[in-house]
């Protein structure tokens, strides 16, 4: 290992000064193949949350001034087989079973094939579930940076409403507010309300950050 990947930012620093790695600041990306270079219009003229209900969360989900701009479907993988084909993909690895099939190399190149089919698979259904929506929401949470799913609605050809993630320079300087994605204070579900209003409103304003995002 050359390199220990760290999501937050200042985090590069902590593992560095230990001494025992070099680290570098791992922003998300998404391969250059699934950036779609159309617009499609949404089935549903409001704002997609996709993610874990939890904390501050939970209470802005059930909040009524979000409620009419934002909905929280379930996963794009939920009732496909695609959850079955990855558990079964694993069973082979995990104990007993590896003492009746053996791990050697050509096993796991197999295995690694089979893996990159059902998740890329995978991930074309959850790139076609962000199109649905009119833009998609980032929601506050614990790792300070953005998550995936902010360039991931970029890719998918949708304006992205995140919260503004604090002191984390590196992290703000990657896209524009109001050019490349729309911010809103990590406190104030009224400034996302308010956010999602305009994009899902104002149809030259959500092209423009589609395409400058691009």
């Amino acid at each position: 290992m050359t390199h220990a990947l760290a999501c937050d930012e200042r985090d590069v620093s902590f593992i560095a000064a230990r001494g025992e790695t070099a680290a570098i600041w791992w922003a998300q990306a998404v391969p250059e193949r699934f950036i779609s270079d159309a617009i499609m219009p949404p089935s549903q003229n409001c704002g997609l949350f996709y993610g874990a209900s939890y904390g501050i969360r939970r209470e802005w989900l059930r909040h009524p001034e979000l409620k009419r701009v934002l909905t929280h479907p379930k996963s794009p993988e939920t009732g496909t087989i695609h959850p079955f084909m990855f558990d079964a993909l694993h069973l082979p690895l995990i104990r007993p079973f590896r003492f009746a099939a053996p791990v050697n190399e050509r096993r796991l190149t197999k295995y690694l094939s089979r893996l990159r089919s059902i998740r890329e698979r995978c991930f074309d259904r959850w790139l076609t579930a962000l199109q649905t929506g009119g833009a998609v929401v980032n929601l506050p949470h614990l790792v300070k940076t953005y998550s995936g799913r902010v360039v991931e609605g970029m890719a998918a050809g949708r304006p992205v409403v995140s919260w503004e993630i604090p002191q984390r320079p590196q992290n703000k300087a990657l896209f524009e507010h109001d050019q490349e994605i729309l911010l809103y204070p990590e406190n104030d579900l009224y400034q996302l309300a308010s956010q999602l209003d305009r994009v899902l409103t104002d149809r030259e304003l959500s092209r423009r950050i589609v395409l400058n995002a691009r």
